[in-house]
């Protein structure tokens, strides 16, 4: 499920902005089956274009409807709504959740601050792709990148600059990354669903080579689906444990 946010701001040339439409519509022809996306515009407000489907024509539609017409970019705010969107329980949505995002990393009055960000990056765990994209100068830019390669680093996901690499390469860079990682599915009956904070640790062996890395998780109780297992005290059953799989997110990805 593919979290897209665009910056709909006159930071971006109509030219540059052709692109990404370009770079979009590539994108949702590469869709599967099983594959979802969401569009989510940021400007003076945040907007969600399209809800998650995997109708190619109405995502078409979205991008299509696009262009740059905002003077402020939002873009915290819709870091934040974009993780919300993501921590969605809808049926038939896949398990697995990523954002994309190009982005300047400048927040122009969202009335959010950086580390508001971060905490809900901790909290959600969604890996987010980012492709730092600017016309600022010096410090300036320098400083509004570095955060967005940051906002990347601490949730899992990549950051790739764009210099003289047309977007459409870049996006491609990204779509690839996403598809070339792994997820690992973790069952664990005796761990203890009481809401707390948890640590969980992993190490991996490649060869030679040993990677370790862990985050704080919190264990929610598994709400029962309806008409099942519904009276009080009824126990959850355990889901089948299938085996990793590539072209998934793994929780926590080995830096």
């Amino acid at each position: 499920a593919y979290i897209v946010l665009v910056d709909i701001s006159k930071t971006l040339t109509e030219t540059e902005f052709k692109q990404i439409r370009d770079s979009l519509r590539l994108w949702v022809d590469k869709l599967t089956e099983l594959d979802r996306m969401g569009i989510l515009t940021f400007g003076e407000s945040c907007t969600e274009a399209a809800d998650f489907t995997r109708d190619k024509k109405q995502l078409i539609a979205a991008i299509d409807s696009l262009a740059p017409t905002d003077s402020k970019t939002q873009f915290y705010k819709a870091i934040q709504q974009g993780l919300h969107m993501a921590g969605r329980r809808d049926e038939n949505l896949p398990n697995r959740r990523v954002m994309v995002v190009l982005s300047d990393g400048k927040d122009e009055g969202s009335g959010l601050d950086v580390w508001d960000i971060k905490n809900d990056l901790e909290q959600f765990h969604v890996p987010v792709y980012s492709i730092g994209y600017s016309r600022l100068k010096g410090e300036e830019k320098a400083k509004f990148l570095d955060t967005l390669n940051n906002f990347s680093t601490i949730s899992g996901g990549i950051y790739v600059e764009a210099g003289k690499t047309k977007l459409e390469d870049v996006y491609k860079t990204i779509r690839q990354s996403i598809l070339g990682v792994y997820r690992l599915r973790l069952r664990c009956a005796d761990c203890p669903k009481d809401g707390r904070l948890h640590r969980l640790q992993v190490h991996f062996a490649a060869g030679t080579r040993r990677f370790s890395n862990g985050l704080d998780i919190r264990l929610i109780p598994e709400v029962p689906a309806s008409g099942e297992n519904s009276q009080p005290g009824a126990p959850v059953q355990p889901q089948s444990q299938p085996q990793s799989q590539p072209g998934s997110q793994p929780q926590p990805q080995p830096q």
